[in-house]
């Protein structure tokens, strides 16, 4: 694993809602907020790594749910569905 701090990224996409984030054709999205984490359930076939945060505590894990601390957990998370 080769993370390196400051922020980096290829591509960012800014979106206005949830739905419109779980409209686009990704598999796995990366998040903290609660209002996407509820609506999952009606996308079976996306993953969604939550970021552990105190306004996202009640969220329960599920299939398709997955909760994490930190940027490692993210990226074993990740390398575990592709597995």
């Amino acid at each position: 694993m080769n993370l390196k701090p400051g922020i980096q990224y290829q591509n960012l996409i800014i979106v206005d809602s949830d739905k419109e984030k779980l409209d686009l054709d990704y598999d796995i999205y990366i998040d903290d907020g609660p209002k996407l984490a509820n609506i999952m359930g009606k996308y079976p076939n996306k993953i969604l790594i939550l970021l552990d945060q105190p306004w996202n505590k009640t969220i329960q894990i599920s299939k398709n749910i997955k909760r994490v601390n930190n940027w490692k957990e993210i990226y074993d998370e990740i390398t575990k569905l592709l597995l």
